[in-house]
């Protein structure tokens, strides 16, 4: 299994414009590998190929804290407002919604705080 390119604090923010913060993205699946890692699989539309739908792979490891919907209630979360990647120190944060620090996010519907992030796309 491929587990895509590490995502870097100067990346993010290209990342978040490229896919527009995620905005009414799918989310398709969490998948906890271990207590350590998962993997979070979007359906979304990218800037950089005139808006065609692709699959985004997360994958976050070394992770410290989180809140996650079960499986059950993915479908039922709306990505309306997006997902929000922050870094801060060694850490990376990911929630739901716009969100401007890791307090923010911590207090969204679901957050993911990991050492490291990697991408990865798959077309559709």
């Amino acid at each position: 299994m491929s587990i895509g390119k590490p995502l870097t604090k100067e990346g993010i923010k290209q990342l978040q414009e490229r896919f527009d913060f995620f905005k009414d993205a799918e989310l398709i699946s969490m998948d906890i590998l271990n207590p350590q890692e998962l993997i979070l699989k979007l359906h979304l539309q990218d800037r950089a190929r005139d808006f065609d739908w692709i699959e985004l792979e997360i994958f976050l490891s070394g992770i410290e804290d989180a809140k996650l919907p079960g499986n059950s209630k993915l479908k039922a979360i709306n990505l309306h407002d997006g997902i929000s990647i922050i870094s801060s120190g060694a850490h990376f944060a990911l929630g739901y919604s716009s969100c401007k620090s890791i307090e923010e996010i911590k207090e969204s519907l679901f957050y993911i705080i990991a050492r490291s992030v990697k991408i990865k796309e798959n077309s559709l």
